[in-house]
């Protein structure tokens, strides 16, 4: 009886131990998915910015536009390495970025309604900087066309 009771308290650690070194595994796994997703994630983002800022008008516009809706769909995702609210920060200068293009074609009603949505999607952070005046002033000091 001693015996079956040591074999069954052996089974029960060997038990344990498996399954805390599965869970352990399962949650680094996680982390490193996480960290190249937010690698790629990163990677893509500077790829935007570069033709934004290395290429024609139109060009330009069109890399934001892929660098906006890869902004909101990356906040909607569970992750740690970008807070929400930082997406949302980042998706309101990207917002302004077009706003400011939609004026250089003199399209002001596009302007305006960018803008508007630059406010919404800061205003779902915890940025004190949801304004107009802030938010281009902040831009501009980011894309070097202003100093601080």
């Amino acid at each position: 009886m001693k015996n079956f009771f040591l074999t069954l308290a052996a089974v029960l650690v060997a038990f344990a131990a498996g399954w805390t070194a599965c869970n352990f595994t399962q949650k680094a796994a996680a982390s490193f998915n996480e960290i190249t997703e937010a690698n790629d994630f990163s990677a893509q983002m500077a790829r935007y910015r570069a033709d934004a800022g290395l290429s024609g008008k139109t060009t330009a516009e069109h890399a934001l536009w892929l660098q906006l809706g890869e902004q909101l769909a990356f906040r909607r995702r569970n992750n740690a390495t970008f807070s929400a609210d930082l997406l949302s920060v980042d998706a309101a200068y990207t917002y302004v970025r077009l706003s400011e293009l939609a004026e250089e074609r003199k399209d002001t009603t596009a302007s305006v309604e960018l803008l508007q949505y630059a406010i919404a999607v800061c205003k779902q952070s915890q940025s004190p900087n949801c304004h107009v005046e802030a938010l281009r002033r902040l831009v501009h000091v980011i894309d070097g066309k202003e100093k601080q």
